[in-house]
């Protein structure tokens, strides 16, 4: 994984930095992209471009109320809610399918 190190510029008590042009050509981003930022705990980030698909979930109203709770409770949106819930399920999916494999 290659790094780069990036300047965090303050404007009006806001925080930002600028990725180079040449790296956005790259690694095919655009301004206006939503990023996501994994903090390694070192001072040091993983920046991810967000990649979304839209998929049809058909749930009862008993079921909806429910889920909405727990986004609620979680303090999240019912989307990011939703979206913590089948990137857990797809993680532990293909680790167990890792797990369930016979090693020769």
């Amino acid at each position: 994984m290659k790094q780069h190190t990036l300047q965090v510029k303050e404007t009006n008590g806001e925080m930002y930095f600028e990725l180079p042009d040449d790296l956005l050509d790259r690694l095919g981003w655009s301004e206006g992209d939503e990023l996501s930022f994994d903090d390694k705990g070192d001072g040091s980030f993983i920046i991810t471009k967000v990649r979304m698909s839209s998929i049809e979930l058909d749930f009862t109203d008993e079921e909806l109320f429910k889920f909405m709770k727990h986004a609620h409770s979680e303090d999240l949106s019912f989307n990011q809610w939703v979206n913590r819930v089948i990137k857990t399920y797809v993680v532990d999916d293909r680790l167990n399918g890792l797990y369930d494999k016979e090693v020769t």
